[in-house]
């Protein structure tokens, strides 16, 4: 490491002893010693998942998002875990879950309820559409969208760009409904036009009326709510202006 200026080591090198927060190698430092301190206690990393680490028991599940650690059931384990982890590191304990990585997490009788209602108010600040209209669906399927040709000036590309990147974390956290929408206008990234820019706008004021949707997770399979599963097949091949 380059030393800083002033404290008369110049044309010098520091090697360091332990990772320094900020190198490019330090999240990997950092995740490596808070996976051993977890082995200690049996907990093994998924899979799937990395930060996701499982009791052998599977009563308690640990989820890390860097420095920040969610607990699920497991009291005692629970317990037991943090206890551990003091003698490694400076813990900071908190009850109740209510808000993580910009989603908000309410406790209801029913069970846990995950919005980004605030995440929501903000990019619409961010873009300006905190006024707009609502509308009731996110893309209007009587305005085909084509890609722009080369001869076309790109309209606003960086803009454009934000635009879907902020939506994409709707998408992947708590609303799967825009799904289709996000990923269809993504595909104009590279080159938007100004029709694109209005086809994002919608998608910002179908937001403005459903700000406060949640996904739901029931605390108890007797609660009668129906589980609906609908499957749509997309045979309308024709409707691609572009490929077909």
């Amino acid at each position: 490491m380059m030393p800083p200026p002033g404290i008369g080591l110049d044309r010098k090198v520091l090697h360091l002893r332990k990772s320094l927060y900020g190198l490019k190698q330090a999240p990997l430092a950092w995740f490596k010693r808070l996976s051993s301190a977890l082995a200690e206690l049996g907990f093994l990393s998924c899979s799937f998942d990395p930060c996701v680490f499982i009791s052998p028991d599977y009563n308690v599940i640990i989820v890390v998002y860097v420095d920040d650690i969610s607990t699920v059931r497991g009291k005692s384990v629970v317990r037991k875990a943090y206890q551990h982890l003091t003698k490694h590191f400076t813990v900071t304990i908190k009850q109740g879950l209510s808000y993580l990585w910009g989603i908000e997490i309410l406790h209801t009788a029913i069970g846990l309820e995950l919005q980004q209602t605030q995440y929501i108010t903000n990019i619409l600040t961010r873009f300006g559409m905190e006024n707009s209209r609502p509308v009731s669906t996110p893309i209007d399927p009587k305005a085909p969208l084509v890609k722009a040709d080369e001869s076309e000036l790109a309209y606003d590309k960086q803009l454009y760009q934000q635009m879907i990147g902020s939506l994409m974390y709707l998408v992947t956290c708590t609303r799967p409904d825009l799904g289709f929408v996000v990923s269809f206008l993504s595909r104009f990234s590279p080159h938007p036009l100004l029709c694109h820019h209005t086809a994002v706008k919608r998608v910002f004021r179908y937001l403005a009326g459903t700000h406060s949707t949640s996904l739901v997770y029931t605390c108890h399979s007797s609660i009668d709510i129906p589980l609906l599963i609908t499957g749509y097949s997309d045979a309308d091949y024709a409707s691609c202006c572009d490929t077909r």
